[in-house]
């Protein structure tokens, strides 16, 4: 009896198709990276692939709102803008000849 047999349970029946689908969706369920799984599965593109495994991502939607409170000095905000003429361009002071 070949290892495969053997893991799977005797007499229990299994096709490389079968195989294929556990090995994405054990693979989406424990956060490997889509791009690795896309090239070594044999997926034309990351798109197929998500397509067909999204629903084994893991989620973790409070994780990710909350990444930024969590951020080591807090959220930010986008540096005020410059009232400068020239969109904020620090002018240059040039001899006009």
């Amino acid at each position: 009896m070949s290892f495969v047999a053997t893991a799977l349970g005797k007499g229990r029946l299994y096709s490389p198709h079968c195989l294929r689908h556990t090995w994405a969706s054990l693979h989406m369920a424990r956060g490997t990276p889509i791009k690795w799984i896309q090239e070594q599965g044999g997926w034309t593109t990351a798109k197929v692939l998500l397509d067909t495994y999204a629903h084994y991502l893991p989620t973790e939607s409070a994780g990710y709102s909350d990444a930024l409170s969590a951020a080591p000095h807090g959220p930010t905000t986008a540096p005020a803008r410059s009232r400068e003429v020239g969109g904020g361009v620090p002018s240059v002071n040039r001899e006009r000849t």
